[in-house]
Formats: C-alpha cells, structure tokens, sequence
C-alpha cells in the first residue's frame, strides 16, 4: 500500500511534463538555474518497488489489493502481480503530461 501511495503522491517527479524540452534549452542558455532545485533523490525513490524490500523475483507475486478510497486504475481488478502493478502506476502516474491553459476561452 505504501508503494501505491507513494506513486500517487511523488509519480509526477518522474513524469514528462515538458514536452518542449525547455529544461535542456534553458539549462543551456543557463536562464533560471539558479533559483531551481532538482526533486530530492529520496522522493523519486520512493516509486521504486526495491525501497520496500521487493527484488526482481518479486515481480510475478501476487498481491490482493481493495481500497474503495483508491479509485482511478487500481478498481479494474483486484488481484495484481508486482509487475502488473509497477507497470500500471507507473503508466497512470509518471508517462507523458501536458496541459495548454493560456488559450482556453471562457464563455459566457
């Protein structure tokens, strides 16, 4: 459970959500690198299933999983490998975000 938390609460660190790739631009012009800070490394950790004791031969066990709190991708089906967990949160948490909000248009 704590696994799954933890990909809810940190999995955006690992996420694109720079599709522009203005991070690299802006790195290499240096324009605003001093005032940012890298998410702690300790953070990122804590969405890697070896954190909490797992290993590789741990990837097709089975684990029971029902919290009716945890909506979203976790409702499908009750009963997940690792494997099948890591890769789904994984996949709900951490792929690819982008949002446009400076051309949306209110109507009135």
């Amino acid at each position: 459970m704590a696994l799954i938390r933890a990909f809810m609460m940190y999995g955006h660190l690992e996420a694109d959500v720079d599709p522009l790739q203005l991070n690299q631009v802006y790195g290499e012009l240096e324009v605003g690198t001093k005032n940012y800070k890298s998410p702690d490394k300790a953070m990122r950790a804590l969405i890697k299933y070896e954190t909490y004791g797992f290993t590789d031969q741990d990837l097709d066990r089975k684990f029971y999983v029902d919290v009716p709190e945890f909506e979203g991708v976790l409702k499908n089906k009750k009963e997940w490998t690792l494997r099948e967990l890591n890769d789904t949160l994984r996949q709900a948490y951490c792929k690819k975000i982008g949002v446009e909000y400076m051309h949306m248009f209110r109507r009135d």
